[in-house]
């Protein structure tokens, strides 16, 4: 994403009204912090937030993903996936399957590269994001 939210509204005005289709923003992220929790090259950089236009702060990334799911809703979209909220720099928290979790290890790296996008941060600490899916929609309590 470039900027602010209008292409992405665009798009799926575009979707809904001339193909009469519902649309959904698959594999959204946004870094908290530009800073690195393992080993592993994040990423999300500040040149990320720079483009981007939030600040890579936990609020950055609740405003990020509050803003994103108004543009989803005001655009009858079905909704959006965080990619990926619970990759956090521990041991096991990984895209990598047993197999190229062991390259990993032999290149002498822990971790992946989306731990600074984390809906948690480096300790495991919920971040304000995740309060963010309860403000959209305080009825739901689960």
């Amino acid at each position: 994403m470039d900027g602010d939210f209008s292409k992405l509204r665009a798009v799926m005005d575009y979707m809904t009204l001339e193909h009469n289709k519902e649309s959904i923003v698959v594999e959204t992220a946004y870094g908290f912090t530009t800073d690195n929790g393992d080993t592993l090259e994040n990423i999300f950089s500040s040149e990320s937030a720079e483009l981007v236009g939030y600040p890579a702060t936990p609020q950055g990334q609740a405003t990020y993903l509050r803003d994103l799911m108004e543009v989803v809703h005001k655009a009858n979209g079905g909704g959006s996936y965080y990619w990926e909220p619970l990759w956090i720099p521990v041991t096991g928290a990984s895209w990598a399957t047993e197999q190229g979790m062991q390259y990993i290890k032999t290149a002498g790296n822990v971790g992946n590269a989306w731990d600074n996008q984390a809906m948690f941060d480096f300790n495991g600490e919920a971040l304000p994001s995740l309060n963010v899916f309860h403000l959209v929609n305080p009825e739901q309590t689960n």
